[in-house]
């Protein structure tokens, strides 16, 4: 047996230097690597030629680390933010800076003391209910990586969601007011007593600004419009349960919108890239049978949607 371990060949791979130790024997050549490589290793094809007496081997001149299989591991001084999500309805939660975009990603390591914050965007026909664990409230969700952390958060399924409309009622006239992005001056209505207006309008996507959207009674009707903000023309049922999403008053009913998620529970609120509609009827309450008015005339209203402030 013949050793050579004085050949060496040496390559960089990261941060650290591969060692390649050769011990030749007279039936072959074993290859030693030493160093942090974080996995395997595999070697190119460019070989030098090595001869003493009798023994010829081929060497390689350059090794590369593999992933080992598992990928590297977190670094040094660094804290797992893990992001789940609850509740009927769906939606994503991201992060800046980036790392999270779950959807799929729902896990990321972050050095200690980094700043993180978290978004959610509810998915059409869910909207944001909540955050829940490192944070609570229903803005921006912010963190300081100096631990490890959870945040859960909640979406809520409208009702009744996009597409899933069922029957609606028979006499709905749906009136497409364009969008919340843009002012909808006041315009005169008769409806009958048993009809529905539903005013269709959409949220751009991107869209974080506030508006309203108001029906006002004409001096020959007795009260004005129950309205209720929905995702379905026609239907009393309001997005995700929200109060604030049904409004009737003697004199103008009013319904304060908004597509910022940190607007307070004074505010219907919206998701950018829906399609809503106010729908405005003769009723005092949602579960009234009765209507409030007898006749066209009686019936008739001004609809109006101000400019986003």
């Amino acid at each position: 047996m013949k050793n050579y371990s004085g050949f060496q060949v040496v390559a960089r791979a990261g941060a650290g230097l591969l060692l390649l130790s050769t011990a030749l024997t007279a039936w072959g050549v074993s290859i030693i690597l030493t160093g942090d490589t974080g996995g395997t290793v595999s070697c190119t094809t460019s070989l030098v030629t090595v001869t003493d007496g009798n023994v010829t081997a081929e060497v390689p001149t350059a090794c590369i680390p593999g992933d080992g299989g598992g990928g590297d591991p977190p670094p040094p001084g660094s804290f797992t933010l893990s992001v789940g999500k609850a509740g009927t309805g769906s939606g994503t939660v991201t992060s800046s800076p980036t790392g999270i975009n779950c959807g799929a990603d729902c896990s990321q390591a972050y050095t200690d003391g980094t700043s993180v914050s978290l978004s959610a965007v509810p998915a059409t026909g869910s909207s944001f209910d909540s955050w829940s664990g490192a944070c609570t409230g229903t803005g921006t969700c912010n963190l300081s990586m100096t631990a490890n952390r959870s945040v859960t958060a909640t979406f809520t399924a409208d009702t009744p969601p996009p597409g899933q409309c069922g029957t609606l009622p028979p006499d709905v006239d749906v009136v497409n007011t364009g969008s919340i992005a843009t002012h909808w001056p006041q315009q005169s209505f008769f409806p009958f007593p048993q009809d529905i207006v539903a005013f269709q309008f959409t949220v751009p996507p991107g869209f974080a600004q506030r508006g309203t959207f108001t029906a006002t009674k004409t001096s020959a009707s007795p009260r004005s419009k129950l309205v209720v903000i929905s995702t379905c023309p026609g239907v009393l049922a309001p997005v995700g349960g929200q109060s604030s999403c049904v409004v009737q008053n003697l004199e103008a009913s009013t319904v304060y919108l908004s597509a910022n998620s940190s607007s307070s529970s004074y505010y219907c609120k919206l998701s950018p890239g829906q399609t809503y509609y106010a729908n405005a009827v003769s009723k005092q309450a949602i579960g009234d049978t009765a209507y409030t008015c007898s006749s066209t005339t009686n019936c008739s209203f001004l609809g109006s949607r101000s400019s986003p402030f």
